[in-house]
């Protein structure tokens, strides 16, 4: 997996994220392992006089042997597979995880994460965008999203977009059995 470091941009999102995130008073910040996550972890974690803890299981969908590649160096080299996406199934994109896999991974760290939590208090989850999206939807479709109300779908978050979420404290197995 590609595992580029925050570019000038992207040093200048995470100071923007940090001070929006700041007066939520966070107890800790959760990142994935990836560079990126990491370090806008740490300018956030920073900003909140708090501490990171680094979690694979916030990792991006693993794209296997995709990944690096253009859509249109995967149509040249994997034809069949790359039209099995394109039409919507969800497959193991160069012997990676699906979508829904990756969900469940990510869902029920989320859960374990939100489970250390007191009631009232706030927790900073960094992650990535593809592997947010699904696990949102997962957890709405399993009834453990309470808000936002996700009924159209879950958004792509922009780099250095930000959302609050309010799970249901429920156990992070039920996710991983039923989802």
């Amino acid at each position: 997996m590609g595992d580029p470091p925050l570019d000038e941009v992207g040093e200048q999102q995470a100071a923007t994220l940090a001070s929006d995130l700041a007066p939520l008073r966070p107890v800790w910040v959760a990142s994935s392992d990836l560079e990126r996550a990491r370090a806008t972890a740490s300018v956030v974690a920073a900003r909140c006089g708090t501490h990171v803890k680094v979690d694979p299981s916030l990792r991006e969908v693993d794209l296997g042997g995709w990944e690096g590649l253009t859509h249109s160096e995967v149509r040249s080299r994997l034809p069949e597979e790359y039209r099995r996406w394109r039409d919507g199934e969800d497959i193991r994109r160069g012997g990676g995880e699906t979508c829904a896999e990756a969900a469940c991974r990510f869902s029920a760290a989320l859960q374990r994460l939100a489970s250390t939590l007191a009631p009232g208090a706030t927790g900073v989850v960094v992650a990535h965008g593809v592997v947010l999206q699904h696990a949102l939807d997962a957890l709405a479709s399993a009834g453990l999203l309470l808000e936002p109300n996700l009924s159209a779908g879950a958004p792509h978050l922009a780099n250095g977009a930000w959302m609050a979420l309010d799970l249901a404290a429920l156990p992070a197995e039920r996710l991983s059995r039923d989802g």
